[in-house]
């Protein structure tokens, strides 16, 4: 799995990712349908926030702690591994994990 722009998540003071809906008291890890959206809940996860600039990173050992616990725990979710992700707009600003 590819990840983009993992480097617009610097700095953001809040990091999550929903991993579950509510909606009156039934929980489930797909996304609930229906049209009364304000009555559905995000489950979100709290990770720690990306403090430093990760653009010129060009390694997976160099990547923060907080980054790759975040890219892990997405895998995990998604049930398949990250192989690449890019840490700018530029072509060669990708990080490949081998």
């Amino acid at each position: 799995m590819a990840i983009t722009k993992l480097d617009i998540l610097s700095g953001l003071e809040k990091l999550q990712i929903c991993i579950a809906y509510s909606r009156m008291g039934k929980s489930s890890t797909t996304a609930i349908r229906g049209n009364k959206f304000n009555r559905i809940r995000a489950g979100l996860r709290r990770f720690f926030r990306l403090r430093e600039d990760i653009s010129g990173v060009r390694e997976w050992n160099h990547l923060p702690f907080e980054a790759k616990t975040y890219l892990d725990r997405i895998a995990d979710l998604v049930g398949a591994p990250v192989r690449l992700v890019s840490v700018g707009p530029e072509r060669t600003q990708v990080v490949e994990k081998r």
